[in-house]
């Protein structure tokens, strides 16, 4: 799947990378808008990568077999909570 920030002001994409082998099932941009966090289809696996340039920065793995099917972050940025398959919610630091 590929992630295509676009510049709002004119639409255009800034910047295209190859997120995850499967389909994105949810995606979310931290509080300073520096940072995405992205998971895919039954990875069972967080990415975070660096906005600007698409970098990976690092990847949080949920025990298995649950799926992670949403991610958001905390307000102060910290904190990633990603949505598991069974219901339950798991809490990645993203500083450490």
């Amino acid at each position: 799947m590929l992630v295509s920030p676009l510049a709002a002001e004119v639409g255009t994409a800034m910047l295209v990378w190859k997120a995850h082998n499967t389909k994105v099932l949810s995606l979310a941009f931290s509080p300073d808008g520096t940072r995405i966090a992205t998971t895919a289809d039954k990875s069972g696996t967080v990415c975070l990568w660096h906005a600007p340039t698409g970098q990976l920065v690092t990847r949080f793995v949920a025990p298995r077999p649950w799926a992670i099917h949403a991610v958001a972050f905390f307000s102060d940025g910290r904190y990633i909570a990603g949505h598991l398959t069974r219901p339950r919610i798991r809490i990645w630091n993203v500083e450490s």
